[in-house]
């Protein structure tokens, strides 16, 4: 059975919708944080590179020669 309609409180409709977009707004700013941690784990792995003594190569995104110590 359906709830009567309270003055000064939103339809459900409303409610569903703000759900909906809160849940999308999640989801967007969660795709952002991993992209974010994702380009710091390339600088991190470019950083090392160069701190062993290689050079990074931006075509194949690798290292070269690294001395490992």
């Amino acid at each position: 059975m359906r709830r009567a309609h309270r003055i000064g409180e939103p339809p459900a409709w409303q409610r569903r919708l703000v759900q909906l977009l809160m849940g999308l707004i999640s989801a967007t700013l969660l795709l952002f944080v991993m992209w974010g941690y994702l380009l710091w784990l390339e600088k991190d792995a470019e950083a090392d590179c160069v701190e062993r003594g290689g050079t990074w190569d931006y075509e194949t995104d690798s290292c070269e020669n690294p001395r490992w110590e």
